[in-house]
């Protein structure tokens, strides 16, 4: 009987696991002016680890090609700043740094994809979230359209027309855990 019970229990497990939301996104450029070889490797970009994580004054959003650290991964990122007052629906300019006016700043690092590229890549454009919840199981989506993705430390442009979106449920995982797959 307990070993039965112990059955039901596991394939329950199974069963609600498999029917957890996940997230997607998905992410093209257009035009592209500067490594072609990388930029055909790494797009269309279709992250299967996306995450948020929250912080005293930012939340950072995290799209990436599988858990673990930026350079080992491909990744587009956003850090919103003084995320209680982000309205949903506004077309946020994305900063290549921070500065004390920043709302959003962005980022596209391509460690998996490209890890010979040393261009230090940012995006350029708007970014419009369609929900903002900060509340476990609610969910994180936006959108980005014909931003351009350009070298911040060059200040060249690698590629015209980044248009792409998501969408990702709120999880809470252990502090300090670092994302892995």
């Amino acid at each position: 009987m307990r070993a039965n019970l112990i059955s039901i229990l596991l394939v329950l497990t199974a069963v609600s696991a498999g029917c957890a939301r996940v997230g997607e996104g998905r992410f093209t450029v257009g035009a592209v002016h500067r490594h072609a070889e990388c930029m055909a490797t790494a797009f269309p970009f279709e992250p299967i680890f996306l995450a948020s994580r929250e912080r005293a004054k930012s939340l950072g959003i995290f799209l990436q090609s599988r858990g673990g650290s930026f350079q080992f991964v491909d990744v587009v990122y956003f850090e919103v700043f003084d995320p209680a007052t982000i309205e949903v629906g506004v077309a946020y300019p994305m900063d290549p740094i921070t500065t004390p006016d920043s709302r959003v700043v962005s980022g596209v690092e391509l460690g998996e994809s490209c890890p010979d590229i040393e261009d230090s890549l940012s995006l350029e454009g708007e970014l419009v979230l369609d929900s903002f919840s900060r509340e476990v199981d609610g969910i994180v989506a936006g959108s980005v359209e014909d931003a351009r993705l350009v070298d911040l430390r060059s200040g060249e442009l690698v590629a015209d027309g980044f248009t792409g979106s998501f969408e990702f449920p709120v999880q809470v995982g252990q502090p300090y855990e670092e994302f892995r797959n």
